[in-house]
């Protein structure tokens, strides 16, 4: 699993934190293939050094080889008895039975959010450039020495283990990031202080599952470190938080990313990005026509078609679900002062492809009426809608155009 060196004050990898109760739940929690996984990974030559596996036997006088203890896990791995509770009983109870590195933690953690991608909750932050000062639109981003610089700004009131890796399918740098009393001896951190960072290649926005309040010390604290680290000389950023969540970062990267196929272009601009190829020597694809047929028939293929160029490919099963969505409409009354104040909460699994599926069968919902911000298409979950646009507010209290 690829890592990188990290800054010469931060924490070690190979530092032991003994086991509690949630460090052997790290363990107890992952399936068995990425379990074996982990182990063999652990136990290779070149990186054995950094997960300090006990040679022991318990109870017994000799020590195992690591090709001993490899062979181990490919027999656990081939019998169809041993199920993922008994690999990581003999992991907690052998190898590792005096505790786990830090890297080993971050790995444990590492491989559950690849396993299950909505097992955290992401907010956007906003990359933006400080007044009065000639700012490129994006930061530069370099994983070490954005390391170094964040581990400056948290000493000395923390001392802090970082993890970093590529994700294995989206286009995003991870880093994880444990907070710890400079001290006293590292222990499984506090939930709190303990959060990921992801980085999108070329966006203005960073991920994290921080999930702290202005008022909490520890976010202001953590908050400046990030603007110094992504900082230089002549070329400041300050961190604005967004109001857009979502379960998965397959969602994040959809609304929020920079990729060809995301960008915030959801609903029925997603059919002009799928698919395009930007040569001269394209031509342009053949659309056979189609026969609406007659009645009942037409009727329902013709309102399909239409939810069809309304929400693209948004579907339940698209990787990029919102659980939430919520619109404040502050709309006046014709020839009337009085502005009534409308609140829509959208709530579920996957809040706009809800709303497609209700088109699509014709129930509640006129799909050739519905505004884009219903449908997914400005790309936003948070907005106030003003005679018919929408509106965010920022920090200063003053509403902005989307």
């Amino acid at each position: 699993m690829p890592t990188r060196k990290v800054p010469p004050s931060a924490l070690r990898h190979a530092t032991i934190v003994p086991h509690d109760r949630e460090t052997r739940r790290l363990f107890t929690r992952l399936s068995k293939s990425s379990l074996i996984s982990l182990a063999k990974s652990w136990l290779e030559p070149s990186r054995v050094n950094l997960f300090a596996p006990n040679f022991e036997v318990p109870g017994e006088e000799g020590e195992l080889s690591l090709e001993e203890m490899v062979e181990a896990y490919d027999d656990l791995d081939r019998s169809t008895t041993i199920r993922a509770k008994d690999v990581a009983e003999r992991m907690l109870e052998n190898e590792w039975r005096d505790g786990a590195t830090l890297l080993g933690i971050a790995e444990l953690e590492w491989q559950f959010l690849i396993d299950h991608p909505a097992s955290c909750k992401w907010q956007s932050f906003a990359l933006s450039p400080l007044r009065d000062t000639k700012t490129p639109l994006r930061p530069r981003f370099h994983t070490p020495s954005f390391l170094t610089s964040l581990q400056s700004s948290l000493k000395p009131l923390q001392t802090a283990h970082f993890f970093s890796s590529t994700h294995p399918t989206l286009p995003l740098t991870m880093i994880r990031v444990s907070l710890h009393d400079p001290f006293t001896l590292p222990t499984y951190p506090q939930k709190r202080k303990m959060f990921w960072l992801a980085f999108p290649e070329g966006a203005d926005h960073i991920f994290t599952t921080l999930g702290l309040t202005k008022t909490d010390g520890l976010y202001a604290c953590v908050a400046s470190g990030i603007e110094n680290a992504l900082s230089r000389a002549g070329c400041r950023f300050e961190l604005k938080p967004g109001r857009f969540m979502a379960k998965t970062l397959e969602s994040m990267m959809t609304h929020r990313g920079a990729a060809a196929a995301s960008g915030g272009m959801a609903a029925g601009w997603s059919i002009y990005v799928d698919g395009f190829e930007n040569s001269p020597l394209a031509l342009p694809k053949e659309v056979a026509a189609e026969s609406d047929g007659e009645g009942e028939e037409a009727v329902v293929k013709k309102r399909r078609k239409v939810v069809a160029a309304r929400f693209g490919k948004m579907a339940l099963d698209d990787g990029a679900a919102l659980e939430s969505a919520h619109f404040v409409l502050q709309e006046k009354f014709k020839d009337e002062e009085w502005t009534p104040k409308v609140e829509i909460r959208l709530e579920g699994s996957h809040v706009f492809a809800g709303i497609r599926q209700m088109a699509e069968n014709g129930v509640g919902v006129n799909v050739e009426k519905l505004p884009g911000w219903m449908v997914g298409g400005e790309g936003v979950s948070s907005a106030f809608i003003r005679e018919g646009k929408v509106f965010r507010r920022k920090a200063d209290g003053k509403f902005s155009r989307v």
